[in-house]
Order: structure tokens, then sequence, then C-alpha cells
């Protein structure tokens, strides 16, 4: 991130300095001023961001949204999203929640869909305290005490599963073309959560969806029958959104090699791995390196206040 004398300038994000891309199995809490992107960008966590003071201009995959202070918006981070434009004076914490975290809450299977198809779900916290409580839990989340860090999260879990029970604005149309989903069951939802466990864990190896079935023990079909229905999304884009996600931060150490990020991150191949890149990002790995080191040649990484979380 760029630094900035005027503390009311927009900051620019940088592609390279960030961290929730080569984490997409953990936990990334960060309480900081928000940077303008210059375009989107995606990883593989459901994103909750809380703005304390000010406010945030977003461009979502189909929509547009404007946060003021006292509010806070939770959306699925794999579908593009860019911070367009921020107030004066604006703090605001950003939670990236693995996956299997947001279906371990077991929100509603209206919540859940509108999320996985690509709505931003907008809560106005006024009055009700949530500006404390983000930041002490997010501070908490941050602590080098592993029990802060577990009482943290364990806060964070327990104040989005109150969603069940509270009004919520969905902003923004489920991906057009989307078909309505069937009801996720119990049973349904603990092989979901399985499955995901199993994917985060393996996604650098070469597992296919036999693998990630026997895992579960489900029939394949069923298995990604299941998974689609859940989440929007295939087995294999969420292997592969995953693989994506970490392959972005090997490839800002210029001292390892195309190869060596293709087999590192599980695609096997350089021609598989350069065949998805450029699907996904519209440039291929060896564009995507070239420009986020010009973009970051003048100056040093800022990191906020950010802690990984595992």
């Amino acid at each position: 991130m760029q630094n900035s004398k005027d503390p009311d300038e927009q900051r620019s994000w940088l592609e390279w300095t960030g961290v929730v891309e080569g984490v997409p199995n953990a936990l990334v809490a960060g309480i900081a001023s928000p940077c303008v992107m210059t375009r989107p960008h995606w990883h593989a966590q459901v994103e909750v961001n809380f703005v304390i003071s000010g406010g945030v201009h977003y461009r979502m995959a189909t929509h547009d949204v404007h946060l003021k202070g006292g509010q806070f918006a939770l959306f699925w981070g794999g579908l593009p999203h860019q911070a367009l434009t921020t107030l004066p004076g604006t703090n605001f914490v950003a939670i990236h929640l693995p996956l299997v975290h947001f279906f371990r809450l077991r929100l509603s299977t209206a919540f859940a869909d509108q999320v996985s198809r690509g709505a931003t779900i907008v809560v106005d916290t006024s009055g009700i305290g949530d500006v404390e409580a983000f930041s002490r839990m997010t501070a908490f989340m941050q602590s080098s005490d592993p029990l802060r860090r577990e009482h943290g999260v364990t806060e964070l879990l327990v104040r989005l599963g109150r969603l069940n029970f509270e009004p919520y604005q969905v902003v923004g149309d489920p991906t057009p073309g989307a078909s309505k989903r069937q009801g996720t069951d119990a049973l349904a939802y603990r092989g979901v959560v399985k499955i995901c466990d199993y994917i985060v864990e393996n996604f650098r190896n070469d597992i296919h969806s036999s693998d990630i079935a026997s895992f579960v023990d489900m029939h394949p079909k069923y298995a990604m029958t299941m998974f689609k229905q859940s989440t929007g999304m295939s087995l294999l884009e969420y292997l592969t959104l995953l693989r994506m996600s970490y392959a972005q931060a090997l490839l800002l150490d210029s001292s390892i090699t195309i190869l060596e990020v293709a087999m590192e991150s599980g695609f096997g191949t350089v021609g598989a791995f350069g065949l998805a890149f450029k699907k996904l990002l519209g440039k291929s790995p060896s564009e995507f390196r070239r420009d986020a080191i010009a973009q970051g040649a003048s100056t040093l990484p800022d990191r906020e206040a950010t802690r990984v979380i595992g």
C-alpha cells in the first residue's frame, strides 16, 4: 500500500503487498484505513467489512455498494470486487473467512444461497455496540495469545450467526441466469464442511472428485451435486479458486519460476496453470508477475495491522 503524507488522501492498494491470496485456507483479520483499488481482485474467502467511521464505495461483480460508518457488508470474495473510493477519515475492519467457517455458521439456506450467488449482505448496526465489538474481536484475533485469538474467532462467529435473527439488506441480484437451488439440510451442511476441510488441506496435491467423495464417504456424483447446490460452485471451481489464490501469492516472489508456481499450487503442468490463470484473470502468469513488480517497484509495502489465524 502506498504511504501518504495527507491522512485524508485516498491510498492505492498494491497487489504485491496482499496477504489474503497466499493463505486461502486461513482466517485473516485486520483493522486499517481502506485502500482504493485500480482494478478488481478476488480471493477464496468470504469477506466481512465493518466500517467504523467514514464510508467506502465498492464495485462488485454485478452491482455497487456504498457503506457508511456503523454498517458492515458480507460477500463472497471469489467474485471480482473493488474498493473505488473512500471518504476522509475512513477506518474499517476487514475479515476474510474461509468457506469452511462460513458453512459452519449454519446461516439460513436463503442467506447462504444469496451470498454464494454474488449478492452483498449489508447490515446496519447503529446503536447495538458493534463498533466496540468488531474492534475488540479484531484486536483479540491479532493477539499473540492463542486463547485470546480463539476467543476473538468465537466472538466473530457468534456475531455473524446472529444474522439469522436480525434484519439485513440484500444488495445486487444473484448471478444472472443462476437457478434457484434446493435447500441445504443438516446432513448436507456436514458434508459440505467436510469437503471444504479436505480441499483446503489438500488443494496443492493432485486430487480429484473421486478422492474428495471417498473422504466424505459419498458417491462422487452425489458429492458434486450437493456441493454445487450448497455453494453455487462445482468442486473443480472451488479447487481451482484455491489454487489460483495461492499461485498469485507465489508469483510475487520473482525467485520462484513459473513452473515451480504451477507445481507448488497444485496445477501439475505449466500449460494447465497458464490456461486457468488466463481464463480467470485475463492475463498470463508472466504478465501478472511483470505488472505486480512494476506496480510495487517504487514503494515498500506498508502492511496494516493484519494477522493470519490458522
